[in-house]
């Protein structure tokens, strides 16, 4: 399956099962924007949003897709 990330700047498709990681960066103090990074094939992409709900969304899927479990 492939899956289209929409950022600010860039739109990249990709295959799911190539994403291996990612992290919530946050809102950057310089841009205003909410920036996460996605480890894809071993490489680190940045990502970034005007908006943390626009980010939460990708965030969400990720951890659907990942299966990502709270302890």
């Amino acid at each position: 399956m492939f899956i289209v990330i929409k950022s600010k700047g860039k739109n990249i498709r990709l295959k799911a099962d190539s994403i291996q990681e990612y992290s919530v960066d946050g809102k950057s103090v310089v841009t205003g924007w909410y920036y996460l990074t996605i480890v894809i094939r071993g490489k680190e992409r940045k990502f970034c949003w005007d908006t943390e709900r626009e980010m939460k969304k990708y965030v969400q899927y990720l951890d659907n897709k990942l299966k990502v479990e709270v302890i």
